[in-house]
């Protein structure tokens, strides 16, 4: 059973999240960046945005202002992250494993470039493929950047957190 997760439902375990069954079910905004900081064009915190809100398998992911609607939605169920309802999965495009490959929005399919983990070390607030070891990176934090897969380096675009 897949459950939308929030802040206060959420449990790092092995890297991964854990849901706690007793705790109400919601979506969570994921954002990047400096915390407490407005976007203001770049260098505050951004968040994953399923771009254009778009049902469309293969659009893109980016790194928008945040507003919270729906295309600001995701779950973390397991190693899954699910976007526009649960309609959709964050996907490494194409199943590649190499740097600088984008981001999309696809129909989940429980392939490799479906799953993430929540690394705790050696930098905390990674998001990781673990079949590329590379993790979710936005980049220069600026409006509309493509989500791509990098090495982890413990950079503000790859420290996310679930609000």
């Amino acid at each position: 059973m897949r459950m939308k997760l929030t802040g206060a439902a959420l449990a790092l375990a092995g890297g991964a999240f854990l849901a706690s069954p007793t705790v109400p079910a919601r979506a969570a905004v994921f954002t990047v960046g400096s915390l407490g900081q407005p976007w203001n064009g770049g260098g505050g915190s951004v968040c994953m945005d399923v771009s254009g809100d778009s049902l469309t398998p293969g659009d893109p992911v980016i790194a928008f202002h945040c507003h919270a609607s729906g295309n600001q939605q995701f779950e973390f169920s397991g190693t899954t992250i699910y976007a526009m309802g649960g309609t959709r999965c964050i996907d490494v495009k194409g199943a590649a494993r190499t740097p600088g490959t984008p981001i999309d929005s696809y129909t989940c399919n429980g392939q490799a470039n479906q799953v993430w983990v929540y690394a705790d070390a050696p930098y905390a607030g990674s998001i990781r493929n673990p079949v590329s070891g590379l993790c979710l990176d936005a980049t220069t934090l600026a409006d509309q950047v493509v989500l791509v897969i990098n090495p982890c380096n413990g950079s503000a675009g790859q420290t996310w957190q679930i609000k």
